[in-house]
């Protein structure tokens, strides 16, 4: 009996004809000035992005398996992303490295896991790993190329769509939701929980153990952005997560048609939203969250030390202030990626 394929694209696609089309990418670094989003997300104008990845690579011999690891490692530095000090927790796996970013103090990204037999790697990339190669100019391919050269099973990917209109808000997730848009032809209807907090509402249809789950949530509120922007009052995101296993594949191609498998999940909800909202941008999610984090920064030094600050300008220049008061945050360091400082 065949393995069950959890989907699969609209439309055929082969990791050799993307190759072709990207084959330049393969080896060229980030761009140390690049501010938007990578060439091949924008060229084919995908709606969606890649937001979390799991995946797990075979490996038959020892030699094959220093060299794979250390092709992760080689891409990984291309985007900024380095080998953690910390150490990894050994409680599933008997060895492995933590990553976090170059650019942001102690922001971690992910792992590399592998047991003492050294059959595989699993590599899992965070939100924020996934967001750098969204940027960044050879997007998935160097991975793609590792997946084309050992077997694999990807684990989990989690795939995101956002709204800014309002239209396909949380009460049209409920609507759709009353009406059977979520259902399959046949079976039991998804589950669904509801979740209020004081970062916004979340739906969650289906089980964490299913093999499809959507996510839907208010990604203005959960990001804490000015109660007065557009973006907190409009902004949803709308995540599918995959989950894989023995009995269920995911193919590799969900890394370069992602708007395909998005629509394949639930295609009677979302074949109207697809076509409806305007393509992702990473760079422009990247400098809304760190604008958020900065005026909530400057407005907590207000309260605290406005008068400290007015007091030390009547002797002190404004750049001797700045220099005796900043220091860089003991854990995660609020930071644009280095590739995004120059627009």
């Amino acid at each position: 009996m065949q393995p069950k394929i959890i989907t699969k694209p609209l439309r055929e696609t082969t990791h050799s004809s993307n190759e072709l089309k990207n084959s330049k990418l393969h080896n060229e670094k980030l761009m140390p000035l690049k501010s938007t989003d990578s060439p091949f997300l924008e060229d084919n104008n995908f709606k969606t992005r890649i937001d979390y990845l799991t995946l797990k690579l075979f490996t038959t011999s020892d030699a094959q398996f220093e060299s794979t690891i250390y092709l992760i490692k080689q891409w990984l530095t291309t985007l900024r992303i380095k080998v953690s000090k910390d150490k990894f927790n050994r409680k599933y796996f008997d060895d492995g490295i933590l990553l976090e970013s170059t650019d942001v103090k102690v922001h971690y990204c992910g792992a590399i896991k592998w047991n003492a037999d050294k059959q595989f790697i699993i590599v899992e990339l965070t939100g924020y790993a996934c967001e750098l190669i969204n940027i960044s100019q050879c997007y998935f391919f160097p991975l793609l190329e590792l997946m084309e050269r050992n077997r694999f099973e990807i684990k989990r990917v989690d795939i995101a769509l956002d709204d800014f209109s309002s239209r396909y808000n949380i009460r049209f997730i409920q609507k759709k939701y009353s009406s059977g848009g979520f259902s399959p032809s046949s079976g039991p209807k998804p589950t669904r929980e509801n979740i209020s907090s004081s970062t916004g509402r979340t739906i969650y249809i289906g089980s964490k153990n299913a093999s499809k789950q959507m996510v839907i949530y208010e990604k203005g509120k959960q990001l804490q952005l000015p109660k007065d922007s557009q973006e907190y009052q409009s902004w949803t995101r709308h995540e599918l997560r995959l989950r894989g296993n023995k009995n269920i594949i995911i193919p590799g191609d969900v890394l370069t048609c992602p708007d395909s498998y998005f629509l394949n999940a639930y295609p009677k909800v979302y074949r109207c939203m697809l076509k409806g909202v305007e393509a992702r941008s990473i760079a422009r999610e990247i400098k809304t969250r760190c604008n958020a984090v900065r005026d909530r920064g400057l407005e907590n030094l207000s309260k605290q030390y406005g008068p400290t600050l007015l007091f030390a300008k009547q002797t002190l220049t404004e750049k001797e202030i700045i220099q005796k008061t900043m220091r860089p945050a003991k854990r995660f360091q609020p930071s644009l990626p280095l590739s995004m400082m120059v627009s």
